[in-house]
């Protein structure tokens, strides 16, 4: 892979409404850190600590493409 290849994964989840505005409560600013998106859900990098944001259930891989 070269330098601008990446990986394009689709997947199928279950996302948990009230668990996620639960974990999004936590959140006053939504300014600083780093932010992300993986098979574990959405999530928010500071310091290296992920916060998750919203968490996948029941994930399901549909298909994976490596971009060449």
């Amino acid at each position: 892979m070269g330098v601008d290849s990446y990986l394009t994964n689709k997947i199928r989840v279950t996302i948990d409404l009230d668990k996620t505005n639960e974990l999004l409560r936590k959140f006053t600013s939504m300014e600083t850190g780093s932010y992300g998106c993986d098979h574990e859900g959405a999530y928010v990098m500071w310091y290296y600590s992920r916060n998750p944001l919203v968490e996948f259930e029941d994930v399901e891989i549909i298909n994976e493409d490596y971009d060449e």
